[in-house]
């Protein structure tokens, strides 16, 4: 019997987003969390996906998301 992975359910953020992705973006980033993607979240995130070698966009997506440890 294989083992069936759980899904992988996310929801990608940017500027302008709120909700649940975006309270736990914020608290990865240890920035604010107030549940929505604004100036200072876009910021914050661009700076720390250069930092980490990633496409700096400011877009929270699957590879920012596993990244910060939030995907496995």
């Amino acid at each position: 019997m294989t083992e069936k992975l759980p899904p992988l359910d996310f929801k990608t953020t940017k500027k302008g987003s709120k909700g649940t992705w975006v309270r736990k973006l914020q608290e990865a980033l240890e920035i604010h969390v107030g549940g929505v993607f604004g100036s200072d979240t876009e910021t914050t995130l661009k700076t720390w996906q250069h930092d980490h070698g990633l496409e700096a966009d400011g877009i929270a997506g699957r590879n920012t998301y596993r990244a910060l440890g939030l995907l496995a």
